[in-house]
């Protein structure tokens, strides 16, 4: 579905995410954590189905940061 560049850009947007999810919960930060993956579930559905869409499409979906 994604060329490599976009494949970088993908992976990268959520890698961040992924170490911001680690450092609250390593700091004890629950709630914030919780929070924190909820919105990051919530968008990672949006992006799947937005892809699918854009695959059905045939239509490039821009990435993440140009939504």
């Amino acid at each position: 579905m994604l060329n490599n560049r976009d494949e970088q850009a993908f992976q990268r947007s959520w890698s961040e995410r992924d170490r911001e999810l680690y450092e609250l919960l390593r700091r004890g930060r629950r709630s914030q954590g919780v929070g924190a993956l909820l919105v990051y579930l919530e968008d990672s559905e949006r992006q799947v189905l937005d892809e699918l869409r854009a695959a059905r499409t045939a239509q490039p979906v821009p990435p993440p940061e140009q939504r």
